[in-house]
């Protein structure tokens, strides 16, 4: 994604507009299907998780 904005190709750009429509349509979906199977685990995941980019803060308290 990086790369289109050192080289803008339309090659590029397409592809980065088909990742970020993929994120913004698909997490939802997906989320609800990793419920479904793993429940109350995954729910407590999510409260300790950000969406896209992991809050490893978190990781870090949780470990000491």
């Amino acid at each position: 994604m990086g790369s289109n904005i050192i080289i803008p190709k339309t090659s590029s750009f397409i592809t980065l507009v088909c990742v970020m429509l993929y994120l913004a349509v698909g997490i939802y979906p997906e989320e609800k299907k990793l419920i479904h199977e793993f429940g109350d685990q995954y729910i407590r995941y999510k409260n300790d998780m950000s969406m896209l980019v992991p809050r490893f803060w978190n990781i870090i308290d949780k470990k000491r």
